[in-house]
């Protein structure tokens, strides 16, 4: 069973606050560089058993040591993000729309409404790209996405089983 039941789908900001003895920290080689401890940590967090689809969502970080008056250590993690931006695990699945860019499903809905859906998403990338085509620049011509991102299908490594052509 998966520790929760959605994944964050939008951008995020995350805070580390690694806090351990200043003698291990210091006088051992036991204690990783602050740097070495984001990658394992993000990694852990993405994917489907995570809460976060893939760790190009997070747009900035903050990460650092504390000292401690005991020799256990402690790693305390705040994640900050749009409350509306995230996407059920069950019955998720990622549609490839082309040029790689796959969008989060539930495939649980009708049939019917389902094909509506998809039809419209498709109508806005190719609105879009008609924008862009006219001369508009990415960003104003972005106004006609949804809120929901895409993510390029080379970061869903982990959701195989769930994509979609």
């Amino acid at each position: 069973m998966p520790a929760t039941e959605f994944l964050l789908s939008g951008d995020v900001s995350l805070e580390i606050q690694w806090t351990l003895h200043e003698s291990v920290r210091y006088e051992t080689d036991t204690a990783p560089d602050v740097d070495n401890i984001l990658k394992p940590l993000l990694d852990s967090i993405c994917g489907p058993k995570g809460i976060l689809i893939d760790d190009n969502q997070v747009q900035h970080v903050s990460c650092s040591w504390m000292d401690w008056t005991t020799l256990q250590q402690r790693l305390d993690i705040t994640l900050r993000f749009a409350s509306d931006l995230f996407v059920s695990k069950e019955h998720l699945v990622f549609v490839d729309f082309g040029k790689s860019l796959c969008f989060p499903v539930n495939e649980s809905a009708p049939r019917e409404g389902l094909e509506l859906f998809l039809s419209v998403i498709e109508t806005q990338l190719q609105t879009r790209q008609r924008l862009r085509s006219l001369g508009l620049n990415y960003e104003a011509a972005q106004g006609v996405m949804p809120i929901q991102r895409f993510f390029h299908r080379s970061r869903l490594a982990q959701f195989t089983s769930q994509l979609l052509p």
